[in-house]
This record gives structure tokens, C-alpha cells and sequence, in this order.
């Protein structure tokens, strides 16, 4: 075989190994149950993943060969629409987050949407979210025990606010504030569902509005609320825990 030619060949081999696989997309809008768009919503995304059969002495979970990890996020603009491109083939599990507003992330309070993505296609999904209502809990502290800035991701967090729901399910509130007043947390939540609040600390002690004890180790209040009406919560700092 003549010399040049096999050169040839030999380049083409190359860049072919060389040339990435081709990629999709998932794209939609992101809408309320009313079929509003939702403006700068957070579409989150990861790929689900195949794992190798486990082998004694091995670490458990470890990905199957060839397998990526995919997991990011996009903005939706002003029309609610969204795209995210560039991903390899695989099923993807699709959520949304309304930040500041009061809709409902369905993989929190629902079931998350799911894409098949093949390379060189685009998949279309509308994404809904449900209506809720917020949630907001104050904290009084007018001792100043509880650190004035939030605690460190490696840290025990000073003081943990969220609800319980259906047979033990949790979810944490946000928290919006932090001044020498306490500190505020809220959280979107569906309406007419019965619902319990959770307060944690392993730093201070809590008291209600009525000055009455709550059990810091989890206090499970019992609450629902109601559609179109945010509802509030008022708490105090009453010492720190001995």
C-alpha cells in the first residue's frame, strides 16, 4: 500500500476516534397550572446513572464503565422558556424551583418530570408548577445567642425550620434574613395539606408566642394552610441549651 495513502487512513482513524458523540437537548417552558410562564425559574436536571454489580471488598455505588455524571441547572426567561443543551444521551430527571415565589418544586411536592434525551435530538418538555402559599417562621433573639451569620456547610446548623409531611417526609425553609433581630425563614407549601413544623437546635432553647416551651429535639406542630393565604409563625430564643 502506497506510504501517503496509509497516512491517509491512519489520519482519518485518528480523528474519527477523536470526534465527540453527538449530543441533545431538553427545552420547554415552565408555566403555572393557570398556563402563565414562570420568569426566572430554576430548571434543575441530572442524568440517571447505571451502576457496576458490586464486588466484595469494593466500594459500594460505583458507576458502571463509561458512565458521566451530569447534573446542572438553567434559567427560564421572561417567556418561562428554557434550554438545556449539550448532554449526552440518557434519561433525565427535570425539576423547578421558583425562588421568591410561591410555586411548588414537583420533585419536592409532586414527582419529578422525566426526559429521554438521544444524541442529535431535542426533547420537549412543558414543566407545571402548582400554586402554593408561603410559609414563614420569625425567631425572636434578643440575646444574641444564636450566631449572627448562617452556620458552615460543614457545620451542625444552629437552627433547622421546616415542615413534615405524610409519613415522616421532610423539608427545610429557607433562610431569607439574619440581624440582630433573629432570624426569618419561609418556604412555599401547599395549601389544604395537613402539615407539621419542625424546629431544631442543639444551641438554644425555644419558646412560642405564648412564652410556652417548645421541644427543641423536633417539634412537630400540626398546621394547615389555606389556598391564597401565606401564613406566620413567631418564635424566642429563651436560653442557651446547658
Amino acid at each position: 500500500m502506497n506510504r501517503l495513502v496509509l497516512i491517509a487512513i491512519l489520519a482519518a482513524l485518528a480523528a474519527a476516534a477523536q470526534t465527540p458523540a453527538q449530543t441533545g437537548a431538553i427545552q420547554g417552558t415552565v408555566m403555572s397550572e393557570e398556563g402563565q410562564p414562570i420568569a426566572g425559574a430554576t430548571v434543575l436536571y441530572a442524568r440517571t446513572l447505571a451502576f457496576k454489580p458490586r464486588v466484595q471488598g469494593e466500594a459500594p455505588y460505583q458507576l458502571a464503565p463509561g458512565e458521566t455524571v451530569v447534573s446542572s441547572s438553567v434559567t427560564t426567561d421572561s417567556a418561562g422558556i428554557f434550554l438545556a443543551d449539550r448532554l449526552p444521551a440518557g434519561t433525565y430527571l427535570v425539576c423547578a424551583e421558583a425562588y421568591d415565589q410561591r410555586f411548588l418544586n414537583p420533585c419536592k411536592w409532586s414527582a419529578a418530570y422525566s426526559a429521554a434525551v438521544t444524541g442529535g435530538g431535542a426533547v420537549t418538555l412543558p414543566v407545571v408548577m402548582q400554586s402554593g402559599v408561603f410559609l414563614t417562621v420569625h425567631v425572636n433573639d434578643p440575646k444574641g445567642l444564636l450566631p449572627r451569620a448562617a452556620a458552615s456547610p460543614l457545620d451542625f446548623p444552629h437552627l433547622i425550620v421546616g415542615v413534615v409531611y405524610g409519613e415522616g417526609g421532610f423539608l427545610a425553609a429557607d433562610t431569607i434574613s439574619i440581624d440582630s433581630g433573629g432570624r426569618d425563614f419561609r418556604m412555599p407549601i401547599r395549601a389544604g395539606t395537613p402539615l407539621k413544623l419542625w424546629l431544631q437546635s442543639r444551641y438554644v432553647t425555644l419558646a412560642d408566642a405564648n412564652s410556652a416551651p417548645v421541644d427543641n429535639n423536633g417539634a412537630r406542630i400540626p398546621f394547615q394552610g389555606a389556598a391564597g393565604t401565606d401564613l406566620a409563625f413567631t418564635f424566642q430564643v429563651s436560653g442557651a441549651v446547658q
